[in-house]
């Protein structure tokens, strides 16, 4: 499972990360020996070096999820999202969601990801993954569409999920939240376009809308 991970990442960071940094390929060299608790700190001095890199927090956040846990490589990615979020071009964003998206949807044991692609909605496979692999984008995806309530969690986990975002964007305006349903829209606001005239009022973008305005009454 790890050296699969680490063929994606690889090959998406060497190409991004500044080449002129002295500490690239000796990390890149003990990575790619799956040496990550050596790779880890060369890493994060790299990171320390390039803060607004996507691509150098995607790497600290795979040892994370490697050495520590899923929660702890997910909380390092949304420090950055609120830290540089606002400032990194579209191009960027878009390489944030995909890494994260990627590394949310790594299985971590080889259990998890056997019981998730034999997992029917009559045979109770689902229930039976391990821990380790329980919070898995794929897996809570999967789980939304029988149990809306899993989409806190997901949204939690993967904050750019729309899907997501409209079933709890809808339970809180259902609920007279709109306090919150403004403060989801403006965390990532090119997430969610403007309400034009045409759109319906009951679209995710018009729900948007609608509790702007009351917001401000």
């Amino acid at each position: 499972m790890i050296s699969r991970a680490s063929k994606f990442f690889g090959a998406l960071l060497l190409a991004v990360v500044p080449l002129t940094d002295p500490a690239l390929l000796p990390a890149e060299y003990l990575y790619s020996k799956n040496l990550f608790s050596e790779s880890y700190p060369v890493w994060k001095e790299i990171y320390g070096r390039h803060p607004r890199s996507v691509f150098a927090v995607m790497r600290v956040a795979e040892h994370k999820l490697w050495l520590e846990s899923r929660e702890s490589a997910t909380q390092e990615l949304a420090r950055f999202a609120e830290k540089n979020y606002l400032s990194l071009t579209r191009d960027e964003r878009e390489e944030l969601k995909r890494g994260w998206l990627k590394l949310r949807s790594i299985f971590i044991t080889e259990a998890g990801q056997s019981l998730f692609f034999r997992a029917t909605p009559a045979n109770g496979l689902l229930e039976q993954i391990p821990a380790e692999d329980r919070l898995n984008y794929s897996v809570l995806k999967v789980r939304m569409r029988s149990n809306p309530e899993t989409a806190q969690t997901l949204l939690d986990t993967y904050p750019f999920d729309l899907d997501a975002l409209e079933i709890v964007v809808r339970a809180h305006m259902a609920k007279r939240n709109y306090d919150e349903v403004v403060l989801l829209a403006d965390r990532f606001p090119d997430l969610i376009p403007a309400a034009l005239p045409i759109t319906s009022p009951e679209s995710l973008s018009g729900l948007v809308e609608e509790a702007r305005r009351l917001t401000k009454k």
